[in-house]
Formats: C-alpha cells, sequence, structure tokens
C-alpha cells in the first residue's frame, strides 16, 4: 500500500511539473515539427515509378518452368545489367539514372520494378526500355527453345524406328520414355507487361506529414525530460548542505 502510494506521489510530481513546464513542452514540440516542415520544402520531390511483369512459361505436358528465373531477372536489374544500354538509348547521364528496386511477389511470376527519381517522366521512360529489353530477350530465349525442341525430336526419332524391329529391353525402353517425354507439344506463355510504368502523381519523399509527426514526438519527449531535469536541478539547489 505505501508503495503504491509513493508511486501516485511521484506521478502526481511529474505531471505538476510538466504543467509548470507546458510553455517549455509546447515549444519544443512545436519548433521541431515547424523546422520539419521547411526542411521538407527545400528537399528535392522524389517519386517512384512502378511497373509489374509476368515471367513466361514454357510447358510441355505437366510439366512447366519459367523461361528465365526470377532470380536471374531480378539480379540483372538490381546489378545494372540492362542499365549501359538503356542509358545509351535515351542519351541519360549517369547521374540522372535512378535507383532501381525489385520485389517477387511470393508464389507468384510477378515481378515489381521500382524506379525511384527526382525526374519522373525519366523514370517511366527507363522502365519502359527495361521492360522491352527483358521482353526481347525472353523472346530469343523462347526461339531457342523452340529450336532445342525440333532438335532433340529429329535426334531421337531415327533411334526409335531402330527400334520398331528389335526385342524391347529396359535401355530401349528409356529411350521410348524420353521419345515420348520430347513428342508432348510445347506451350509457351511470353513474357508480359502487367502494369505498364506510368507517371506518379505524388512523391514518396520526404513524406511532410510524416517528418512533422516524428519530429513533434522527438521535441516533446525531449522537452518532458529536460523540464524534468530542470526540475530536478532546482530541487537540489534548494537543499540544505
Amino acid at each position: 500500500m505505501s508503495q503504491q502510494y509513493d508511486d501516485e506521489i511521484n506521478l502526481a510530481d511529474y505531471l505538476k511539473v510538466i504543467m509548470q513546464r507546458k510553455v517549455l513542452i509546447i515549444c519544443g514540440t512545436i519548433v521541431p515539427a515547424i523546422c520539419a516542415l521547411i526542411i521538407t520544402f527545400q528537399l528535392p520531390p522524389i517519386y517512384q515509378t512502378q511497373t509489374i511483369l509476368e515471367i513466361g512459361t514454357i510447358s510441355r505436358g505437366l510439366t512447366a518452368s519459367l523461361i528465365e528465373n526470377l532470380s536471374t531477372v531480378q539480379i540483372k536489374i538490381e546489378t545494372g545489367i540492362y542499365d549501359t544500354a538503356i542509358s545509351k538509348q535515351l542519351s541519360i547521364k549517369d547521374e540522372e539514372y535512378p535507383k532501381i528496386t525489385v520485389k517477387n511477389f511470393e508464389h507468384t511470376n510477378l515481378l515489381l520494378i521500382k524506379a525511384d527519381s527526382a525526374k519522373k517522366e525519366l523514370a517511366s521512360k527507363i522502365l519502359k526500355e527495361m521492360s522491352t529489353q527483358i521482353l526481347d530477350s525472353h523472346s530469343k530465349l523462347t526461339e531457342q527453345a523452340e529450336k532445342k525442341w525440333v532438335q532433340s525430336i529429329n535426334i531421337i526419332a531415327p533411334q526409335f524406328k531402330v527400334l520398331k524391329n528389335k526385342t524391347i529391353s529396359s535401355a530401349d525402353m528409356n529411350w521410348l520414355k524420353l521419345f515420348a517425354t520430347n513428342l508432348q507439344p510445347q506451350t509457351i506463355s511470353e513474357t508480359k507487361i502487367v502494369k505498364e510504368p506510368s507517371i506518379p502523381p505524388h512523391r514518396v519523399f520526404p513524406n511532410k506529414k510524416k517528418a512533422m509527426v516524428m519530429a513533434g514526438a522527438i521535441g516533446f519527449i525531449l522537452s518532458v525530460l529536460l523540464a524534468l531535469f530542470i526540475d530536478h536541478v532546482k530541487n537540489t539547489t534548494k537543499e540544505p548542505a
């Protein structure tokens, strides 16, 4: 009971100090928030342009595989494999090239590609060009897959003719299974753009509201601590030696 009473007294003392120093605390909250707002107006606005690609698949029978592994596409984008060609195509300086990040939607073939830049029109052009280059490279990969499938048929077909007049052994049966697998029609789903890159209407940085709230909250906490510290020093100096 005594401990609870002491806690209530301490809390009441703290509230009393806060009320006595309310001007300090109010100013300490408002001033940082206003400063943060002013700073956000001085910073260049950053816009985020997005596009979504669906990576195509190559199917044969019940099995399907991606035209290009999602992680491979992501690494190519993030390591700048396409940057040189895009910069040359659009005549972009290195310092103007935006930061590009990639995210894969879990359990899907979708890739979200984001470009953060102060020049939103330029970022949109870059993502369009990057999407075009990825689609072109995947088109070439599908052509190669088609040629490889035809070649495998041409290689195995003669073997099948030879086996027609022979007693089927286990090794021959493996050849027949391989022939049957490759004989299945190949279905290709091309890589496509699900969401075209568009010019974003709103900035993503700096966020004025977020900056003001964070600055105000930090200012409030520091002001309360300062008020309590001033009161503590004041009470200490009043105590008799």
